[in-house]
């Protein structure tokens, strides 16, 4: 069984006059939601094995600020992507997680990472109170908690037991 946490970034700078999007910081309170969800993910006892993020500052802020002891791999079709390549990416990055990492952590954007919580949910199997959170949005800071039986190269279905709001 494996577990496949979904969070998108934390709250972002707006674009600013010279900067493009991939250059956005986190905003002060973006980097607190991170720090907490970090602390949240450390308190529950399940560890991060792997950490895949967008190449985007936002997203890799957030990825740092969660302060795992586990590597931070950047992707850099995630920045964007919808949910077909977010799977993708999960699938193609099997050999760096079949070695026995059993939670992997993916840091993206809405509206790809939401949706990627969305396809792979097994209605009938994932907690309601979930996919209540789930249908009512996926704000910054966001993290949805999924548990699998399928290899990472064959991910198609998972069950969503959380989605945690910041």
């Amino acid at each position: 069984m494996s577990i496949l946490l979904l969070m998108r970034h934390g709250e972002a700078e707006a674009v600013a006059p010279g900067r493009s999007d991939l250059e956005r910081p986190l905003t002060g309170h973006g980097r607190s939601q991170a720090e907490g969800v970090g602390e949240w993910l450390r308190s529950t006892g399940g560890q991060v094995d792997l950490v895949i993020t967008s190449p985007a500052l936002r997203c890799r802020m957030t990825a740092e600020a969660l302060a795992l002891p586990c590597p931070i791999v950047e992707e850099a079709s995630i920045h964007n992507a919808g949910s077909d390549t977010l799977v993708q990416v999960i699938r193609e990055r099997a050999e760096l997680i079949a070695g026995g990492l059993t939670t992997v952590l993916l840091v993206g954007h809405a509206p790809g990472i939401p949706a990627l919580a969305q396809d792979l949910s097994a209605y009938e199997e994932s907690d309601p109170a979930a996919q209540a959170r789930l249908e009512r949005g996926w704000p910054p800071a966001t993290v949805g908690r999924l548990e699998t039986d399928q290899p990472w190269p064959e991910l198609s279905a998972a069950r969503l037991l959380e989605v945690r709001n910041p």
